[in-house]
């Protein structure tokens, strides 16, 4: 169920026009590209609004699905009973926390919000899983995908699940998520990898430079004792953050207090930040993490990496690692 639908921003009227009726929208882009974009653009009683460029945007977007699938389908490289890579439990993970995503919003009705995590999100996550060099688990997500898509994009999903299932989509069971198939530590892995990849980018981008080498510092124990310190004072603080309890504790703890002279700068800055402060760096060994990766990144930007501690910087001339802080190398 709709509000009013609009075509391109005007409100429609049979006698005054714009006018596109439904048998015109299916006839000029076919059933499944109607529906999706439909769906899509709104949800419940909101109003639609329809527009010739963000329908061939969702047309171009269903395409890369079919595409995606075929591509899959023909690919007889894909070993199913393979031992899971990182990127691989990534991928799983992520595939779950979208089916729970979608399944919660089906079951509330909320339509759009379902395909955003059935259809769009998924995409990013299988982006980045191919970029990564997975492609073991492609079958096992498709399938899941397909019947995710299947109520809004029926006719396709068919045809592809002609050649990967059993029956009919539209029949076959929605997908589970198994809560067991959730890797949190690989999802945190693979966000600083990301988070890395993009904040490097930019600064070369910016400083319009290219490096013979790049060198990646991570952040040292006192930061991240001190960022729990911190975390725990916002908790108990009903989500402010106390400066002088925080100093106190920080000089109370050898680690942090060796570094009398940067401690305070840094509780500033943690601060300023306290409202979207994360416990996320403090579970991950960003080290071991992005050494574990050097190679790939000295691919991703053609030049050799070099991945140092802060707490062992070794020649850091301009003082770079001192910058690094949990979760920002």
């Amino acid at each position: 169920v709709n509000g009013f639908v609009a075509l391109e921003g005007r409100k429609m009227s049979k006698s005054k026009g714009p006018l596109l009726t439904l048998r015109q929208a299916v006839a000029d882009n076919g059933a499944d590209v109607t529906r999706l974009y439909i769906l899509g653009n709104a949800e419940g009683t909101a109003d639609v609004d329809w527009r010739n460029d963000a329908v061939e945007a969702t047309r171009a977007h269903l395409e890369r699905f079919y595409n995606f699938a075929r591509e899959v389908l023909a690919d007889k490289s894909i070993d199913e009973c393979a031992e899971k890579s990182l990127i691989d439990r990534w991928m799983l993970s992520r595939l779950q926390r979208r089916i729970a995503e979608a399944t919660e919003s089906m079951e509330n009705i909320q339509t759009r919000r379902a395909m955003q995590n059935a259809f769009y999100l998924l995409f990013n996550d299988l982006r980045w899983y191919q970029r990564r060099g997975g492609k073991n688990q492609l079958r096992a997500v498709l399938s899941a995908w397909v019947r995710m898509m299947s109520p809004f994009t029926p006719h396709i999903c068919e045809e592809i699940w002609a050649d990967l299932g059993e029956g009919y989509a539209s029949l076959a069971e929605w997908p589970a998520a198994d809560a067991a198939l959730i890797d949190e530590k690989a999802e945190k892995a693979e966000d600083l990898l990301e988070r890395t990849l993009r904040d490097v980018q930019e600064i070369l981008t910016i400083t319009k430079s290219t490096p013979a080498k790049i060198t990646l510092y991570t952040a040292p124990a006192w930061k991240k004792e001190m960022l729990r310190l911190a975390l725990d004072g916002i908790q108990a603080n009903e989500g402010k953050l106390d400066m002088g309890a925080l100093m106190k504790q920080a000089m109370a703890t050898p680690a942090i207090a060796e570094h009398k002279k940067d401690a305070p700068k840094y509780a500033q800055k943690l601060a300023k930040a306290a409202h979207s402060l994360s416990a996320e760096a403090l579970g991950l060994d960003e080290f071991e993490t992005l050494t574990r990766e050097k190679a790939y990144l000295a691919e991703a930007f053609s030049v050799p990496v070099e991945i140092y501690s802060a707490d062992e910087a070794g020649e850091d001339p301009k003082g770079k690692s001192k910058q690094a802080e949990p979760g920002r190398p």
